[in-house]
């Protein structure tokens, strides 16, 4: 289980950047403290199918969603 707040960062790829704090915030809400996110490749997994949310999608997505169209792992 990954509990800092910086530990989501490690989902991001070597160079990769936030798109926008709203994505951070949304994978760390997913990925951190999370106890059925037991591995790096899972965070990175989580991280990398919100980079891929769209900007005026973000603020409203579901979890569903994120499941269903961006590939999100169902961790819940």
């Amino acid at each position: 289980m990954y509990a800092f707040p910086e530990m989501i960062d490690m989902g991001l790829q070597e160079g990769q950047k936030w798109t926008s704090s709203a994505h951070k915030q949304v994978a760390s809400s997913i990925g951190l403290c999370n106890s059925n996110v037991t591995t790096r490749d899972c965070l990175t997994d989580i991280v990398q199918s919100i980079l891929k949310v769209p900007q005026e999608r973000i603020k409203l997505i579901t979890i569903r969603e994120l499941y269903n169209e961006f590939g999100c792992p169902q961790v819940w």
